[in-house]
């Protein structure tokens, strides 16, 4: 089985690297059914299991169940989640079966996100997986190349924010600490792209 090594910020050759095995991501023209994944909001506790068909097109009643939980923390608002970001969750819950996603923020309506956010437009999350370093979900979402996205890591809240960006530059970023300035173009993007 081929194996791809990255390095990441802070750690240098000697380091143990994480391995990411290939054959673990699912390429985009691999067809298969769809993968189950249970989601749980932290803000509200609410939980729904779907099964994510991999071309992110689902059922209205998934939709449903999916875009109400995936709803504005701070409004309630709802908005339809994108179909490519549907797409993005489902390779990960094929890479990580059984695990719980949990749902930090989704969709963020006006006047709590500005109307050219990607939360605002239903492209972002910002999640967790359960018993998965936040280091390990940012490189495997990273490594979706033929999606163009934005990956954002948050050291100190303890989540990855991941996007599905169509007709924009891929880009990644770092956050150390809440408040502070993001870094763009961080180590482990550039040497993991």
């Amino acid at each position: 089985m081929l194996a791809a090594l990255f390095l990441f910020a802070g750690m240098t050759l000697a380091d143990p690297a994480l391995v990411v095995a290939s054959a673990d991501l699912v390429p985009a023209h691999v067809a298969t059914s769809g993968a189950p994944v249970t989601f749980v909001n932290v803000n509200t506790h609410e939980t729904e299991s779907v099964v994510l068909p991999d071309d992110g097109v689902v059922d209205a009643d998934t939709e449903a169940r999916i875009t109400h939980l995936f709803r504005c923390r701070r409004t309630g608002k709802e908005r339809k989640p994108d179909q490519g970001l549907l797409q993005m969750l489902a390779r990960l819950a094929h890479r990580y079966p059984g695990r719980v996603f949990e749902v930090v923020s989704a969709h963020r309506a006006a006047p709590a996100s500005v109307r050219t956010s990607q939360h605002y437009s239903g492209h972002a999350i910002d999640l967790r997986i359960d018993g998965i370093s936040l280091v390990e979900l940012r490189t495997v979402a990273w490594q979706m190349h033929d999606m163009p996205r934005g990956v954002g890591h948050y050291h100190e809240r303890g989540f990855i924010h991941i996007d599905h960006r169509p007709g924009e530059p891929t880009i990644g970023w770092d956050q150390r600490r809440k408040g502070q300035g993001y870094q763009y173009n961080p180590r482990w993007a550039i040497l993991t792209n």
